[in-house]
């Protein structure tokens, strides 16, 4: 059924999640409710903010563009296949303007990541999306 789960703190809330990527590319990734203790899978983003991930394998180098429709906070952060968080990018958002964060391929502490599989996942107040990203230098 060529699945591979792993689960990590993905929002933050001090219980494990579960990512789960599948043979096709695309990831899922289902949230541990810690006042329940059930899990509920991510939606897709809500209202008419704009967000593009994209990037190169072979860089490594990955591009994030955000455009709010109202002014928020958000959080970019990349995890390898383990749940260990590489990077984190955390930033203002302006209402209308977009915010081009560029992300390339260094650990944060300063080395070049080994080629495979990432996890990128990105939170801000209306739009949640998880993606993978792949590195093949």
């Amino acid at each position: 059924a060529h699945l591979k789960p792993f689960c990590a703190d993905m929002n933050g809330d001090g219980s494990l999640d579960m990512v789960v990527g599948y043979k096709d590319g695309t990831l899922r990734i289902f949230y541990r409710d810690i006042t329940s203790g059930h899990e509920s899978e991510s939606s897709d983003p809500s209202g008419s903010d704009e967000l593009y991930i994209y990037g190169s394998a072979i860089s490594g180098e990955h591009t994030l563009c955000f455009t709010p429709e109202t002014t928020t906070s958000a959080t970019w952060r990349i995890f390898d296949l383990t749940g260990h968080l590489i990077h984190e990018y955390d930033f203002m958002a302006e209402a209308g303007v977009q915010s081009t964060i560029q992300f390339d391929g260094i650990s944060s502490s300063g080395d070049p990541l080994p080629n495979g599989l990432y996890v990128s996942q990105f939170i801000s107040e209306h739009t949640q999306r998880t993606a993978s990203m792949v590195i093949a230098r």
